[in-house]
């Protein structure tokens, strides 16, 4: 089982592995496939991840919920239910349990490559990874896997959304549950939210879920207004960049709505004078 420390097993149903010389048809042809794949590419790396990497953020709240995740062996089109049970950043693995339906587990003994999906309260996240350890406990068995290397967050948005130049200076302040508070400029907007840079603050006060709801005021060309926003995802420093949030707008009114929408005709039209 996974080291001593981490959280319960998740409370879903559970299969054994298949029975001894059990075999699925094209397991060989697969695991071949694989094989050829890591020549090219090499084995695995399992490097260190900072807790307050976004893709770490984004697989504890996996963890956390108990999220069930899709998964996908490379080069097959069926699709396995498992879920994340453990999670070691130091390390740089996650531990997956044992795959449903239970064929799903014969692969996973002989194939390493994998892609997984997950809904996680409004987005859908996709990353690939490598399976790089097994073990079982009580018969059930479980997969140790390299984190990500990137997260994908495809992004299905009906409103426009303009990207708004450093020397426009929107100001945003957020103020979160706990005192979170934030200050920063907005790098785009949109009708249904924002992106922006952060200027003071600590962005790793938003590891709570609970910080990352919060009223936010931004200083809009037309008016300021005060919003309620969910944080979506945190973007942390890299180097000399700031940290960034996404975020989005929550149960606006009707005329705040609307003058979002004529902000962001403004700015576009703006930008596109610039051009």
């Amino acid at each position: 089982m996974p080291a001593a420390g981490s959280s319960a097993v998740p409370d879903c149903a559970r299969w054994g592995t298949p029975e001894p010389g059990q075999r699925i048809p094209h397991v060989d042809i697969l695991a071949d496939y694989t094989a050829r794949a890591e020549r090219a590419t090499g084995p695995a790396a399992l490097q260190p991840v900072d807790p307050r990497d976004g893709r770490h953020q984004l697989l504890n709240r996996l963890f956390e919920s108990r999220c069930l995740l899709s998964l996908r062996f490379a080069y097959d089109r069926a699709v396995y239910q498992t879920a994340i049970i453990e999670l070691a950043p130091a390390a740089g693995y996650c531990v997956l349990d044992a795959l449903v339906p239970q064929e799903g587990n014969a692969l996973a003994s002989a194939l390493s490559a994998i892609h997984l999906q997950a809904r996680l309260g409004g987005l859908d996240l996709k990353f690939a990874s490598r399976i790089t350890a097994r073990g079982s406990h009580d018969g059930l068995p479980y997969y140790q896997a390299v984190y990500p290397s990137v997260i994908e967050q495809p992004q299905r948005r009906r409103e426009y959304r303009v990207n708004i130049p450093f020397d426009r200076g929107i100001a945003m302040h957020f103020r979160g549950a706990g005192g979170v508070s934030l200050r920063g400029e907005l790098r785009d907007l949109s009708a249904s939210g924002f992106c922006a840079r952060l200027l003071s603050g600590d962005a790793r006060q938003l590891e709570a879920p609970a910080a990352r709801r919060g009223d936010c005021d931004i200083e809009l060309p037309g008016g300021a207004i005060t919003v309620t926003i969910g944080v979506c995802h945190v973007m942390p420093s890299r180097g000399r960049s700031a940290p960034r949030i996404g975020a989005c707008f929550i149960d606006l009114d009707p005329r705040t709505e609307r003058h979002l929408e004529r902000c962001v005709a403004t700015l576009e039209r703006e930008r596109a004078k610039g051009r």
